[in-house]
């Protein structure tokens, strides 16, 4: 996870938040601060796909479709 909150953060522009206590580096967290839209739901999934990709994780693709459709059924 420390690998993915640095990557956001360097080559994307993103910042999230670490994982806290036994949780440290094992997960992140994504907030928002007022408004959000499927736009911003779209940009950091799409980075989070990059950053799986570029760290060798497994490649996952349909984050977004999965997105759009939660957001349609909401």
């Amino acid at each position: 996870a420390s690998a993915v909150v640095k990557r956001l953060r360097d080559v994307h522009g993103m910042v999230v938040a670490g994982g806290q206590d036994h949780l440290k580096g094992k997960i992140f967290r994504i907030g928002h601060m007022g408004q959000y839209d499927l736009s911003d739901i779209y940009a950091i999934l799409a980075a989070l796909e990059e950053c799986s990709a570029t760290l060798g994780g497994k490649p996952r693709t349909g984050a977004i479709e999965a997105a759009r459709a939660a957001w349609d059924n909401a």
